[in-house]
C-alpha cells in the first residue's frame, strides 16, 4: 500500500522553517548590543525591519543547503535561491566572525568585500536572466510553477541595494 505525499503548506517544509530560525538567529548575532542606547528613542520599528530583511537574507545559506542535501526531487527553476544564498553567504560569515571575535575590526570590511562580489554576481545573474532573454511568445505553454524560494530569492536578488544599508545600520561601530 503506497502512502499518499505529504502535505506542505505553501511548498515551505520543516528544514525550510528551520533555515529560517537559523537566519533569525544569525541576524540576532549582527543586532545584539548594536541599538540599546537607542532603545527608547523611538527606532523600535526600523530595528524591527532590518532585523526582518536580514535575517530573511541570512536564511539563503542554510535554505540553499536545506534543499540540495534534503529530500525529494529538485525543482528545475529554482535560481532564485541561488541568488538569495549568494547575498546571505557574506552575512553568515560576518557574523561568524562577530560570534567568535565579538567587536573585532574585520567584520566589517568582510562584509562589505562579500557584499561587493555577491552584489556583482547577483546583478550579472539578473542581467543575463531577465535583460538578454527575450520574452515568451503569445500562445507559447505556461511555465510549470516554480517555488516560493525562487520568487524571494528573486526579489531580494533585485532589491541588493538594501544590503548595504544592512551594513550601514549593523556594522557601525559601537
Amino acid at each position: 500500500m503506497t502512502r499518499p505525499p505529504a502535505r506542505r503548506i505553501l511548498g515551505v517544509t520543516v528544514l525550510d522553517a528551520l533555515a529560517l530560525v537559523l537566519g533569525g538567529a544569525l541576524a540576532s548575532v549582527h543586532v545584539r548590543g548594536r541599538f540599546a542606547d537607542e532603545a527608547g528613542d523611538g527606532v523600535g520599528p526600523v530595528i524591527a525591519l532590518a532585523f526582518i530583511g536580514l535575517s530573511l537574507t541570512a536564511a539563503g545559506p542554510f535554505l540553499f543547503w536545506s534543499r540540495r542535501l534534503g529530500r525529494g526531487p529538485r525543482p528545475r527553476h529554482d535560481s532564485g535561491l541561488t541568488l538569495w544564498a549568494a547575498l546571505g553567504f557574506p552575512w553568515c560569515l560576518g557574523g561568524a566572525i562577530e560570534a567568535i571575535v565579538p567587536g573585532g575590526w574585520a567584520q566589517g570590511p568582510v562584509l562589505v568585500f562579500g557584499l561587493v562580489v555577491a552584489s556583482l554576481f547577483v546583478v550579472f545573474q539578473v542581467w543575463t536572466t531577465w535583460v538578454r532573454v527575450p520574452g515568451r511568445q503569445t500562445g507559447a505553454p505556461a511555465t510549470e510553477a516554480v517555488p516560493w524560494t525562487d520568487h524571494l530569492g528573486t526579489a531580494l536578488a533585485v532589491a541588493w541595494p538594501l544590503q548595504f544599508s544592512l551594513v550601514l545600520v549593523f556594522s557601525s561601530q559601537r
